[in-house]
């Protein structure tokens, strides 16, 4: 989610003493390329890359594309925890989007 699930510039964290998890966001409104390493475990990892822009440069492009915006999903973790954290994780995994799903159309 272009939001809340930039890597290296967002955590999760637990505040034991409120009872909760929150959402820390670092950075936000910067464009960014992020390197991420996969399968950092074997011998030669490779790297790819992740790309972080604002909503407003995605919302932007599409006005350029001649494209309107017909739905907009932003989606939820299904998982469910359970154990000591369980409470604060699941209400966190319902208030915090993974990813946002945009359907739009060409305007003619």
């Amino acid at each position: 989610h272009p939001c809340f699930r930039i890597p290296r510039q967002t955590q999760t964290v637990l505040d034991e003493k409120n009872a909760s998890l929150y959402r820390r966001v670092n950075v936000y409104h910067s464009k960014m390329e992020i390197p991420i390493q996969m399968h950092p475990s074997k011998e030669a990892p490779s790297t790819t890359l992740s790309f972080h822009h604002p909503l407003e440069d995605y919302f932007s492009a599409l006005k350029n594309s001649s494209l309107v915006v017909e739905e907009l999903q932003e989606l939820y973790s299904t998982k469910t925890s359970v154990g000591k954290h369980a409470k604060m994780e699941n209400r966190a995994r319902n208030e915090f989007p993974y990813f946002l799903v945009i359907a739009a159309r060409k305007v003619l």
